[in-house]
């Protein structure tokens, strides 16, 4: 128990550690913005970030690949589209709980997810609904729950550099029959190896290994064995999240999944580390066009590019299919009439807004100031005031459609009763029919 609290007050306050030793500069930003202000204040940090980022992909210096270059310059593009129009981004970020988006801005949500009961109340289940999801990895055992330590991470980066390279073909070979989980005699995979083959060519990896180094700190853990709470996210998304999520399962059906994502447990797994995975949903969608959106919300919410640490080497927002309608209704039930964050969400950027309005107003009325002071102000009563209009519709938007849902469903239970009473009706009528039957037989053969 003293262990517990002193983790629940390390992540109360998180600052670069031996335990959390992967805090970016991005990853501070976005916690600040949270935990000063509102969920709505975060939005407009990620709006922000995603100008920064498309001014970034100007410079082909910036980047280690042309890939990484074109796909920030496409996720940020639209983004900054969305900031202009639509603004979805906005109403899916109010229907994540607050928990849940520290946890996944500071990559420890395997942790909380494993640790924390009362967690898991806090996320949508997994169905086939259609949104967006994590998947990241703890580790079994004593430190159940944790990722691993420096040495480990250490190991894991030489492991991964050496697959790619081609050395070492006896550990290449005990990867790989790792991977395919198969009946493959070990021989016989070690002969492939040898020959040159590998099952997985997972581009993007000595970029994963770089970045790697921030978990193998030797300023803020000598020894390197202080096991660590933050592991690497993989985000994707889906039309159909639950059977999405089976592809990313521990060494049972990887050859479906992330190329990175794989190898990573492949090694863990040789190195003879017992893991669980956690995947869980974290956005579902209501809307044709969410999808990706949801997709690079997460993407910037946890890191999870190769390039920032994570574990996804393609930009995201390229799923943009055709979504069975049954589906959004499903979801906007879960996220508006099942779940109380949401509301609470939308409820506190609103009051929040109201209170900076009325605190702007009181200031330009007690300050004369210059005429560049009076542009500043017009300009930050021009953000509450769009703000101010914007939660509103969003929260009229899902309670109108949670409501029109709620009819529907009313409508459906109405005519399922009455199919069943008439199904009720129509078995005593038989049943009084075979009485009467049996009746006359007994009559007749008197």
């Amino acid at each position: 128990m003293e262990e517990t609290n002193r983790i629940k007050d390390l992540l109360q306050d998180p600052k670069r550690c031996a335990e959390l030793p992967a805090i970016t500069p991005r990853q501070s930003r976005m916690l600040e913005v949270l935990r000063k202000g509102t969920i709505n204040d975060l939005a407009e940090v990620l709006y922000t970030m995603a100008t920064e980022d498309q001014e970034k992909s100007k410079n082909p210096g910036s980047f280690s690949s042309q890939e990484q270059r074109v796909g920030v310059s496409s996720m940020s593009r639209i983004i900054i589209e969305d900031a202009k129009e639509s603004r979805e981004m906005v109403s899916l970020l109010h229907t994540i709980h607050r928990s849940v988006l520290e946890s996944i801005i500071l990559n420890t949500i395997g942790y909380q997810y494993t640790t924390d009961p009362g967690f898991k109340k806090l996320l949508l289940p997994t169905d086939n609904c259609a949104g967006a999801y994590i998947t990241t990895f703890v580790v079994a055992g004593e430190d159940h729950g944790k990722s691993l330590s420096g040495n480990q991470w250490g190991r894991l980066r030489d492991m991964m550099n050496d697959y790619i390279s081609g050395v070492d073909h006896m550990e290449a070979a005990k990867i790989d029959h790792a991977f395919r989980r198969s009946n493959e005699v070990f021989d016989d995979v070690l002969r492939e190896v040898m020959g040159g083959q590998r099952a997985m060519k997972p581009a993007g990896v000595k970029d994963f290994s770089e970045i790697m180094k921030n978990r193998i700190c030797r300023s803020l853990d000598e020894e390197g064995d202080i096991v660590q709470l933050q592991a690497p996210i993989y985000v994707g998304c889906s039309q159909t999240i639950a059977k999405r999520l089976e592809c990313h399962e521990s060494l049972t059906n990887l050859s479906n999944s992330s190329s990175c994502w794989a190898l990573l447990l492949s090694c863990l797994h040789t190195m003879g580390v017992s893991f669980e995975v956690v995947k869980t949903p974290i956005i579902k969608i209501w809307k044709p066009g969410q999808l990706s959106i949801a997709e690079i919300l997460l993407t910037m919410l946890a890191g999870s590019l190769i390039m920032d640490g994570g574990l996804n080497r393609i930009q995201p927002g390229a799923n943009k299919g055709d979504i069975n309608p049954v589906r959004f209704q499903t979801a906007l039930m879960q996220i508006y009439c099942y779940t109380h964050w949401t509301k609470a969400n939308l409820t506190e950027s609103m009051k929040v807004i109201e209170r900076r309005r009325e605190a702007l107003k009181t200031f330009v009325s007690v300050k004369s100031g210059t005429s560049e002071l009076h542009k500043t102000m017009e300009k930050a009563r021009e953000i509450i005031d769009h703000s101010k209009a914007e939660i509103p519709k969003i929260m009229e938007d899902l309670e109108a459609k949670a409501k029109e849902q709620k009819a529907r469903l009313s409508e459906i239970q109405n005519m399922t009763e009455k199919v069943v009473a008439s199904n009720q009706e129509q078995q005593r009528f038989l049943d009084l029919h075979a009485r009467i039957q049996d009746w006359q037989k007994s009559v007749g053969g008197s």
